[in-house]
């Protein structure tokens, strides 16, 4: 048989720990006489509806968690179409100037000398 590992032994000189004092003991509640069927019923009842009511209340939360994650996606994409359509603007006007400039010079190659 294998021999167990030997317990490390206090030192000789520590004296034994005091015992614990004794812990008092609680009153013992009287005995509840169980519930009737009615009483346990209801209070069967009240839980469901509080639960419903926590349930109602987390998929409210959940809604409005859901309806502020879109509001800010749908903000972002606003943002991103607005600076898309100012970078298309710029460049549209970009081009209406060199537009001008070139029909401006085309129409003064045309003109006679004596137009005013």
């Amino acid at each position: 048989m294998p021999q167990r590992p030997r317990r490390a032994s206090r030192p000789k000189s520590a004296p034994p720990a005091p015992p614990a004092p004794p812990v008092p003991s609680a009153p013992s509640a009287p005995h509840a006489p169980p519930l009737s069927s009615t009483q346990a019923g209801g209070y069967e009842n009240e839980i469901e509806g509080i639960l419903r009511d926590a349930s109602e209340r987390v998929r409210r939360f959940q809604a409005a968690c859901a309806h502020k994650h879109d509001n800010a996606r749908l903000e972002a994409r606003a943002e991103e179409i607005e600076a898309r359509y100012e970078a298309q603007r710029l460049r549209a006007l970009k081009e209406i100037e060199a537009f001008k400039k070139r029909t401006g010079a085309q129409q003064a190659l045309l003109r006679p000398a004596d137009w005013p």
